[in-house]
């Protein structure tokens, strides 16, 4: 099985954005956010054996302050 779907779940709180992770999709249980104050950042994933998988990311964030 690889990686073969990245998604990033926020909300104002940390029950909020663990619940935005998608059906099929495991949820990384590190606040990327954490110590910065604001909202709760995680990454969620999801495995495939018969899907390409990703092999490079990139992340750019704008709009907020």
């Amino acid at each position: 099985m690889a990686v073969s779907q990245v998604t990033v779940v926020d909300g104002s709180s940390d029950s909020e954005a663990r619940g935005r992770c998608p059906p099929g999709y495991t949820l990384v249980p590190v606040d990327l956010n954490e110590g910065a104050g604001g909202r709760w950042i995680y990454l969620c994933f999801a495995a495939a054996s018969d899907a390409d998988p990703v092999v490079v990311m990139a992340m750019s964030f704008s709009g907020h302050n």
